[in-house]
């Protein structure tokens, strides 16, 4: 006797049938079973279920009790995880960070691979001053996820590691995944981020840029942090051509490739500190409506707001970013 499968991949769905030699089908049934999920994810408890609810309309009763067991203890731990997650979003709103951390650490303990609470838990260890432990945290999230396919997955490990300088030990390690999945995807506000990190100037203008113009487009308008980054991006390319290095660089083996990356900005564009001023007053302004909520930034935003607004003008100032 073997069992036949077929997925149906517009509605995510595996139609299951079971085959006897001699006898030929003797059953069938469908069960949602989203292939892009992992076993940590709630959703797979709900296809081991559907999938228990078919084994059993075909007579194989013993299969379908351990599919239904599985889906039992996955959701029982699902549920012990959110419920870690609630405590902790309520600790990060009264800005109780160690808290907010323990929790989202003992989430992470029980689903190693949910990213959204490797991301929660990287945000509070910033807002509670540990950059240390911030830096390890993204070491550990690029090995669990450093060759990830999934565009949400590359993006969210992305966000989080350009908050800081000193987030990862080499933000080339990271550009493999900007080439491979973000880019792919068509977010160039995070990938523009990644190329400043890496010392790509040039990239990270023009790639933030076309996702400002992408922002107009929705009529929207870019975002601050895109602003931020941009602005640091036209700092470093301003230094670069005018300090007094540039000759020495013009002079090495790598003189060429300079060359071409200063004169490949696009003319016209907004200096630095007009991108400085632009994300400034697109803040304060933000900020201002603490008194609607609906309009409110959420802490995660401001604190990314606040970590990359200090991290420009001190480089507008001439000091160098801080490591705690």
């Amino acid at each position: 006797m073997s069992i036949v499968a077929g997925v149906d991949f517009g509605t995510l769905s595996v139609r299951v049938s079971l085959v006897d030699s001699a006898r030929g089908r003797i059953g069938s049934g469908t069960a949602e079973y989203p292939l892009h999920r992992t076993k940590d994810d709630p959703d797979y408890a709900t296809s081991l279920k559907s999938l228990a609810g078919v084994y059993q309309a075909m007579g194989e009763y013993e299969t379908a009790l351990s599919l239904s067991q599985k889906a039992r203890e996955l959701r029982k731990k699902h549920q012990n995880c959110l419920e870690h997650s609630l405590r902790a979003k309520a600790h990060a709103q009264l800005g109780q960070w160690d808290h907010a951390t323990a929790e989202w650490n003992e989430a992470l303990r029980l689903q190693p691979d949910n990213i959204g609470f490797w991301s929660d838990e990287g945000h509070a260890l910033l807002a509670a001053g540990k950059s240390r432990s911030f830096s390890d945290h993204c070491r550990q999230m690029l090995g669990r996820f450093g060759k990830t396919d999934h565009a949400t997955i590359a993006n969210q490990v992305v966000a989080l590691a350009v908050l800081r300088p000193d987030s990862v030990s080499d933000f080339h390690d990271l550009l493999a995944l900007d080439e491979k999945v973000i880019l792919g995807a068509f977010d160039f506000k995070n990938s523009g981020a990644l190329c400043y990190r890496a010392g790509r100037y040039s990239d990270a203008i023009k790639r933030l840029m076309y996702a400002a113009q992408m922002q107009r487009e929705g009529e929207d308008q870019e975002t601050p942090e895109m602003q931020l980054f941009l602005a640091m991006a036209h700092f470093k390319m301003d230094e670069l051509i005018c300090g007094p290095q540039t000759l020495g660089l013009l002079l090495s083996p790598h003189g060429n490739g300079c060359l071409l990356a200063v004169t490949a900005l696009p003319a016209g564009q907004s200096t630095g500190q007009d991108w400085l001023n632009k994300a400034t007053r697109q803040m304060d302004t933000a900020l201002a409506k603490k008194d609607k909520p609906d309009e409110y930034p959420s802490w995660e935003l401001r604190l990314r707001w606040n970590i990359l607004r200090q991290e420009a003008e001190e480089l507008f100032k001439g000091k160098k970013a801080a490591a705690n």
